[in-house]
């Protein structure tokens, strides 16, 4: 389906977490800054959301609904979504749904990767089931931190730290870089679970695959994820341009296909 809003609430939402999120770092308490406390900073923009209109065209803003946080994956009984908003948009009702992430560390562990693995395929889930719905993934946290996740290595600044060293960080890191690009020039990447590489004896996808154990029992026949299956994902939102390299900054992508 074609994305009707031009993106304009994630986009709004992202504007809004920057905004908070600067306020936080300006008082000195960035210490709070995690998954669940922006929970409270874009709940509080939903309360009083004015969704500017989409830009460059003749298009009525967006109209939120509804939205609800941790709310239970449509598919997968024992897992949750961390935001479904409902929206309408030229008469047309649309449920979209949102994963977030603070990148805190500079180096990330095996856990913390798998967790960007498995949130972009529950959202590819969605999408893959239900051309209709709009997935995002939001990703918020110091510029270094987040430039170290998805960038090469040649493109970032020096950082002092530890190197952990009873772990392969470079490994964690290229499969996020492989679902997720930076670039504006380049926005879009398309990847298949297969091109991941595995952390253990299983692939990514068999990892993945014990959700399909606890499937609803009133929908449909589920289309599962498959190794070869083809998921696009694209950057729709970054401020990095506009930033020092030691502020937060907020990115959101997309899940625009999955075939």
């Amino acid at each position: 389906m074609e994305n009707n809003n031009n993106n304009a609430i994630p986009k709004a939402i992202a504007r809004a977490l920057q905004h908070w999120s600067c306020y936080i770092c300006d008082v000195k308490r960035s210490g709070i800054l995690n998954e669940g406390s922006i929970k409270y900073a874009i709940s509080e923009f939903l309360v009083v959301a004015q969704v500017p209109r989409p830009e460059n065209t003749n298009s009525i803003a967006p109209t939120i609904i509804d939205y609800k946080f941790e709310f239970t994956h449509p598919i997968f009984v024992s897992r949750t979504i961390d935001l479904k908003v409902n929206f309408t948009t030229k008469g047309q009702s649309i449920e979209s749904y949102y994963e977030f992430k603070y990148a805190r560390e500079r180096n990330i562990s095996k856990d913390e990767s798998a967790r960007y693995i498995d949130d972009i395929f529950r959202l590819a889930s969605l999408v893959m089931n239900d051309s209709s719905i709009e997935a995002y993934f939001l990703l918020l946290g110091p510029k270094q931190h987040i430039e170290n996740l998805l960038l090469a290595e040649t493109n970032v600044a020096t950082i002092q730290c530890i190197p952990n060293k009873t772990e392969n960080t470079a490994i964690y890191k290229e499969n996020i870089r492989k679902m997720l690009s930076l670039d504006k020039k380049l926005p879009s990447i398309t990847f298949t679970p297969s091109d991941l590489k595995p952390y253990d004896e299983e692939g990514q996808v068999e990892r993945f695959n014990d959700d399909y154990k606890k499937i609803r029992s009133n929908i449909a026949p589920v289309v599962k994820i498959q190794p070869t299956t083809e998921i696009t994902t694209e950057l729709i939102h970054s401020n990095s341009e506009v930033v020092s390299h030691d502020d937060i900054i907020v990115n959101v992508w997309r899940i625009k296909n999955v075939k």
